[in-house]
């Protein structure tokens, strides 16, 4: 799939959360605005009719009575406005979209409503000389009559209320639930949300951190790590752009290397052919020398022995970095090991000038390679003395312990440690890691140590390709008041 497609797709999936949970929403006050609008248009009209016929009730009960008493014709006139009145109140109040239970209510005041004896009490009025004991019978009736109207005006008032009420708490329980529901789905929209982005992220930073750490090995030089299996989306053309970038610098560097080695053993002979040459002058084995012949001889030696250093450096590496390198690797004292190489320095210091100190105190088991060790403890002796001033000392520290670089003072990740310290100008701090790479030297020695000039820069590389393939690592740090302490720590036995 493209990463344009998973994009879109994820953002998709995000916008069609939030339009359905804004959907719902829309549905919900929907819903609670038809309630709101069924409370006010329906059961509040119900309600003020339903008080209105109460009203009405008792002008009719007080216009009835006086027309008894006084026959008047305007108290029979108002008296059948008021019954046309209420007739038309229980009309509105059956056409209502009420509950069943207001509808029976108001069924029941209709029938009460019909059994008045409203046209008695109009026809008793209208008649001359009546009166006695049917107007009292009248009367009575006419009071039980209302009194029945009453109760069931107020029965009918008091459901509609009851209705109202009921509405309230069922729009409250609609609005809870609406908005239990609500941060329900935002929450699981949220979730969904999260695990979509994570789920998008974690196919685009894949891809990215294989390619980043595929690029972090070819800067160290490593041309054999390839990204991983191809997907179909615009990764995989650029996986397949850099496994081909890679191949190619491999292809590069293995010519580079063989060409290195080639040419390195083909000037080895000669040039051990000139170096005995010179011995042999020298020696005066063909005849005497004068003093600025022997002088000549003896700078023509010297960068003989020089070039022939570097050559054997080149060599060295195009070794190590050749497949099927075979090690050494037995447990070894790491302290013997390190007074091994300095031995072989003593000589060399006493006629530079320089002190040799060596801190080691016991047995610090390692499992190595014993002379690939001393090779790496040779070279770092070899720059520490030649960026060290006459007079100066160089510390050569063993540690059984953790140091700068090694990951840390636990127990799983102690090291044991080699530290070399000279007195020479120091490695800026921006270059401490530069100075590893191959043919890298930040500044010539100083003039007069011993006659050497600048190498080829291979020294460092070499000691960071044995100790990198022991497992362990390489470092430079800086030494107070002057120089610089480079160190190396291998896994314990």
């Amino acid at each position: 799939m493209r990463v344009s497609t998973k994009l879109a797709l994820g953002w998709g999936v995000l916008i069609a959360l939030f339009v359905g949970i804004l959907a719902y929403d829309l549905a919900l006050l929907n819903r609670l605005a038809r309630v709101n609008q069924g409370l006010s248009e329906i059961e509040f009209r119900a309600a003020a009719v339903s008080l209105e016929q109460s009203r009405r009730l008792a002008a009719l009960e007080e216009f009835s009575r006086k027309l008894l008493v006084t026959r008047d014709p305007a108290y029979a006139a108002r008296l059948g406005e008021l019954a046309a009145e209420f007739d038309g109140g229980l009309r509105e109040l059956r056409f209502l979209p009420l509950s069943p239970d207001e509808l029976a209510e108001v069924g029941r005041l209709a029938d009460r409503w019909r059994r008045l004896p409203l046209a008695s009490i109009t026809e008793e009025a209208t008649r001359v000389g009546r009166g006695g004991e049917e107007e009292r019978r009248l009367a009575v009736e006419l009071v039980a009559a209302f009194a029945e109207l009453r109760a069931q005006a107020t029965t009918v008032t008091s459901a509609t209320q009851a209705a109202v009420a009921a509405k309230v708490a069922a729009a409250a329980r609609a609005s809870g639930q609406a908005r239990t529901l609500s941060w329900l789905l935002v929450g699981l929209a949220l979730a969904v949300s999260l695990a979509v982005l994570w789920l998008t992220i974690r196919s685009l930073n894949r891809p990215l951190r294989r390619l980043t750490e595929g690029i972090r090995e070819v800067s160290h030089g490593r041309f054999t790590y390839r990204p991983g299996p191809l997907r179909g989306d615009e990764f995989s053309a650029l996986e397949v752009s850099f496994n081909e970038m890679v191949e190619r610098l491999g292809e590069l560097d293995e010519a580079k290397s063989r060409f290195l080695s080639h040419v390195s053993h083909e000037l080895k002979t000669p040039l051990v052919a000139t170096q005995e040459t010179n011995k042999l002058l020298l020696e005066e084995i063909p005849g005497p020398l004068n003093e600025r012949q022997r002088r000549l001889l003896e700078l023509n030696l010297q960068g003989s022995r020089r070039l022939a250093g570097m050559i054997t450096k080149l060599l060295e590496l195009s070794r190590l970095e050749a497949e099927g390198t075979v090690y050494d690797f037995r447990r070894r004292d790491l302290s013997g090991v390190v007074r091994t190489a300095v031995d072989g320095f003593e000589a060399l210091a006493r006629e530079r000038g320089l002190r040799l100190a060596v801190a080691a105190d016991g047995e610090v088991p390692v499992r190595c390679d014993g002379d690939r060790i001393i090779q790496v403890v040779e070279n770092l002796l070899e720059n520490a003395m030649k960026f060290s001033p006459a007079g100066g000392e160089i510390e050569v520290r063993v540690d059984g312990g953790a140091g700068p670089g090694t990951g840390g003072s636990n127990a799983a990740d102690r090291r044991a440690v080699v530290e070399v310290t000279d007195q020479g100008p120091g490695v800026p701090e921006e270059a401490r890691e530069l100075i590893f790479e191959r043919f890298v030297q930040l500044q010539p020695p100083p003039r007069g140590n011993g006659g050497e000039g600048r190498g080829v820069g291979l020294g460092l590389a070499i000691c960071r390709e044995i100790v990198e393939s022991h497992g362990g690592k390489v470092w430079v740090t800086g030494n107070r008041p002057a120089g610089s302490t480079f160190g190396f720590s291998l896994p314990p036995a």
